[in-house]
C-alpha cells in the first residue's frame, strides 16, 4: 500500500482536537475525518510492480470523465490480480505524489487487515454500480451527502490518526470513531437516488483494523 512521505514537521490545523497528555506529557492531536478525501475508484488494470515482489502497480478510474491515478499497493501476497482488476475499491486521492521502488504512486487503496488471520482486504461497496466510480466517501448521516471534500494535501500523521479509529464493523461494514464524542459512524456514500451504499470489505472479523 502506498504511503505519503514522513514530515517533520505538522503546523496547527483548523480542524481537529488536541489532549492534554498530562504530567509534562506532549499534547497529543486527533485529526477529524474531513481532513480525508475518499473517492470511489475502479481498478482498470493491475500489474506486478517490476522491482518488488510485494506490489502492484493499478491504474485507477476516478471520475466518470475517466481520470485516471496510478496506485501502488502492498497487497500482492493478500489479493489476487484477478480479484483487484476490475473492482470498485476506496482510494485517498488528496495524498502528496511519491515514488515507491522507482514507481509514481499517486494515492492508497483502503484496506482492512486482521493481523491474527493474517488477511487484507481492499475496501469496496456493498452492491456494483459503475455510476458511483468517482462518488465521494462519507460519513453515513440523516441529512444526506455532507459539503464538498477538501482538496488540501492529507498528510502522513493525520492519515495514521484517523486510520486508527476506522475499524471493520458487523458484517463487514466500515465504522469511523469520533474524535472529540467517540460515537461511531458508518462510511458510505450516495447513489443518484440520495440512498447511501454502505463501504464495506469481504472476509475479515468484525474488529479488523484499516490500513
Amino acid at each position: 500500500m502506498s504511503k505519503v512521505r514522513s514530515l517533520a514537521l505538522i503546523q496547527p490545523l483548523r480542524l481537529g482536537s488536541v489532549l492534554n497528555g498530562g504530567f509534562g506529557a506532549p499534547a497529543v492531536r486527533n485529526y477529524h475525518f474531513d481532513l480525508l478525501n475518499l473517492k470511489i475508484g475502479y481498478t482498470t488494470t493491475v500489474e506486478n510492480h517490476p522491482d518488488s515482489e510485494k506490489l502492484y502497480v493499478s491504474q485507477i478510474k476516478l471520475d466518470q470523465a475517466g481520470r485516471v491515478k496510478q496506485i501502488c499497493s502492498g497487497i500482492r501476497d493478500y489479493v489476487s490480480r484477478e480479484s483487484l482488476q476490475g473492482s470498485l475499491v476506496v482510494v485517498v486521492d488528496n495524498m502528496k505524489k511519491c515514488k515507491l521502488r522507482g514507481q509514481i504512486s499517486e494515492g492508497m487503496i483502503i484496506c482492512g487487515e486482521s493481523a491474527s488471520e493474517n488477511l487484507v482486504s481492499p475496501f469496496t461497496l456493498a452492491k456494483f454500480d459503475s455510476s458511483l466510480i468517482g462518488k465521494t466517501v462519507v460519513l453515513e448521516s440523516a441529512s444526506g451527502p455532507a459539503s464538498e471534500p477538501t482538496t488540501r494535501r492529507i498528510k502522513s500523521q493525520e492519515w495514521e490518526d484517523i486510520s486508527s479509529r476506522m475499524k471493520v464493523g458487523e458484517g463487514g461494514r466500515i465504522t469511523y470513531r469520533d474524535e472529540n464524542t467517540m460515537a461511531e459512524t458508518y462510511l458510505s456514500v450516495y447513489d443518484t437516488d440520495g440512498e447511501p451504499v454502505p463501504v464495506i470489505v469481504k472476509g475479515l472479523p468484525a474488529g479488523s483494523a484499516v490500513k
